[in-house]
């Protein structure tokens, strides 16, 4: 009879890459962004979400959390990332290698003696690159630098991994890394990389519309829809996730509060499909049997709220619209006049909706009603 000792096996507990997101602290920002790069960013970030959309693949974006913008391959259980750092350049000049490594001295407090073993200089571009692969290690896809001004270190190509410069430029690439975070690896530099966007510095507004545009007409084919203040809502969407700055607990509070996931997306294409398909006002019009003064202020309120209903970031439009949903699925099926639905539903829903809906009025609340009784017609 042989007799086995025992074998102990060490089990290395492997943190998940949500847990990791969550609990890892963000990094120190040098300076806020000028408004001009802010914008910029976000743009790029929108053009960013309408690639990915087009794609079949689950994805989330999110604004301003451990670097300018992170793309997750899944919303709820994320495997991977990949990491942007955004950045402009108003002159005509390539980004250099020189760029790319140079550090910054820090400000020094007058009258406080300095440690000796404090960081004297503010991390370079590289080095801020490496620093998610130092927190994220495996589950990094890729690090990219994006920026409307080429890149020196490889003027043929757009895009692409430093790994596959000249040799000799790699190799320099990895000593500036190395000298911030000397464990650093080249497997891991290799993971660093280079994108010019197609983006313009002068009107980079106008090429992300374009993104959003074809986002819509291939989802949902020529459909009329108001492109100006789509795209306006949404830009204003990205901004709140890239401005929000409270504690985040959770992975879930930070896809939440700081990022656009597929399903957000399909819900601004439902919006646009629903609205798309309303009918036009003058065949709701003859429905509505009541004064003319009280029928011109419901149209006004109609005509504006048509264009409001698209905002996904409104809150309190949201809540309204709740309501006023559940209130319609409690109506009575022997309802048979638009006019009977309409006031019934206002007067049942009016105390909870009227601090939801500002200014508040009558007028608007009944258009609201209509909105989402034609809406619901079509679901």
């Amino acid at each position: 009879m042989i007799i086995r000792a025992p074998v102990f096996i060490q089990f290395r507990y492997i943190m998940s890459l949500p847990n990791k997101l969550a609990g890892e602290p963000l990094r120190e920002t040098s300076g806020s962004l000028t408004q001009a790069r802010f914008d910029f960013q976000t743009y790029w970030g929108l053009a960013l979400i309408c690639k990915q959309h087009l794609s079949d693949e689950n994805y989330a974006v999110l604004f301003e959390f451990h670097d300018d913008i992170v793309l997750l391959d899944d919303f709820e259980s994320p495997k991977t990332a990949d990491f942007f750092q955004v950045k402009t350049k108003s002159s005509t000049a390539l980004w250099s290698l020189a760029d790319l490594k140079y550090r910054k001295k820090k400000a020094v407090k007058k009258n406080v003696e300095q440690d000796p073993e404090t960081e004297t200089h503010l991390p370079s571009i590289l080095g801020k690159m490496f620093d998610n692969i130092e927190k994220f290690g495996d589950y990094i896809s890729s690090v990219c630098f994006v920026s409307n001004a080429p890149c020196g270190l490889n003027i043929s190509s757009t895009n692409f991994r430093f790994k596959d410069c000249n040799p000799s430029d790699f190799a320099k690439i990895a000593e500036a890394v190395k000298s911030e975070y000397p464990n650093a690896t080249d497997a891991q530099i290799s993971l660093l990389g280079f994108e010019k966007t197609e983006l313009s510095l002068e009107d980079p507004a106008t090429h992300a519309k374009g993104k959003l545009h074809d986002l819509v007409t291939v989802n949902l084919g020529a459909t009329e829809f108001d492109l100006e203040t789509l795209f306006k809502a949404i830009v204003s969407e990205c901004r709140k996730k890239s401005i929000f700055k409270d504690q985040l607990n959770s992975f879930e509070h930070i896809v939440q509060k700081k990022g656009i996931s597929r399903s957000d997306v399909q819900s601004w294409l439902d919006s646009v499909q629903a609205t798309s398909m309303m009918p036009a006002w003058s065949e709701i019009a003859p429905e509505l049997h009541c004064g003319i003064l009280e029928k011109l202020k419901i149209r006004d309120q109609w005509q504006s709220y048509r264009a409001q209903a698209l905002d996904p970031g409104n809150e309190s439009i949201r809540l309204a619209r709740l309501y006023i949903r559940k209130q319609l699925e409690k109506a009575s099926s022997d309802i048979s006049s638009l006019t009977i639905l309409v006031d019934e539903t206002a007067e049942e829903i009016k105390e909870v909706c009227a601090p939801l809906i500002v200014p508040f009025s009558s007028y608007r609340l009944k258009a609201m009603v209509i909105y989402e009784i034609y809406s619901r017609d079509k679901d």
